[in-house]
């Protein structure tokens, strides 16, 4: 079984009663941390630029580029993925070294708004992208961080889409789609650092998960070894993957800063 199709199991069969207490727990505190710094974002400089960019070239037809319930979704998750990191106090893994709640939160959220999904489904759909993420981050290890690949963009757009993809209730074929799509188009260097691009990459993340979802949904297909395809996600970035444990809930925690 290809790796797309172990993760988007793993997605599409979680459900809100499957989160122990404590985990779930652990989920409402990287929500409130991840909104919390998203707010405080709002209102910087590169924020407001991006809200600028995004009224000029993501408006939505039945949004009128505002935000909100009648906003595209893509479009809601870019904006509030760069919110989410602007100031880069959003919590960290250090498995694989990224950020992932500010990656797959504004990815969940956006779809979550338009669908009218509870708090609930809402939290559940968080932890599937989150633990796909930080598993595919730890089999590929921190050296693909310390190599120069900007990990944020890369694994926390494969979990975007898990996350999303579970959010659209899409069965295990479809999240796995979603997920092969995100590793096709994921990229990001650690060039970004100390730039605009930075913020506006985690974004992008989150973003390119939501498409990728909605990729899935609309039955367009792709590439379900994209993981481990000898030209594929892993390979190009140096890594050889003999195997990838599927994710599992609580398998790793997040520090907050």
């Amino acid at each position: 079984m290809s790796f797309a199709r172990r993760f988007g199991a793993f997605a599409a069969s979680l459900t809100p009663t499957d989160l122990p207490p404590e985990i779930d727990a652990e989920a409402c505190r990287c929500l409130l941390d991840t909104i919390g710094v998203a707010v405080a974002g709002l209102s910087h400089p590169t924020v407001v630029a991006a809200r600028s960019f995004a009224n000029s070239f993501l408006c939505s037809g039945d949004g009128g580029g505002q935000e909100g319930a009648g906003a595209a979704p893509a479009r809601s998750a870019f904006l509030a993925g760069t919110a989410a990191h602007v100031w880069d106090y959003d919590d960290t893994s250090y498995a694989g070294i990224m950020h992932g709640s500010a990656v797959v939160l504004p990815a969940v959220l956006a779809v979550s708004s338009r669908l009218g999904r509870s708090d609930a489904e809402a939290r559940c759909a968080f932890v599937a992208g989150v633990e796909t993420a930080y598993a595919l981050g730890e089999a590929m290890t921190n050296a693909t961080y310390v190599d120069g690949w900007w990990t944020t963009g890369l694994f926390g757009a494969v979990g975007a889409a898990a996350g999303a993809a579970r959010t659209l209730r899409l069965d295990p074929a479809g999240c796995a789609v979603a997920i092969a799509h995100a590793a096709l188009l994921a990229a990001g260097y650690r060039a970004v650092l100390g730039t605009a691009a930075k913020p506006l990459g985690c974004g992008h993340a989150a973003r390119l998960g939501v498409e990728a979802a909605g990729l899935a949904a609309a039955g367009l297909d792709g590439r379900l070894d994209a993981i481990e395809h000898p030209r594929g996600f892993a390979a190009v970035r140096g890594c050889v993957l003999l195997d990838i444990a599927p994710p599992r809930i609580g398998r790793l925690p997040c520090a907050t800063e």
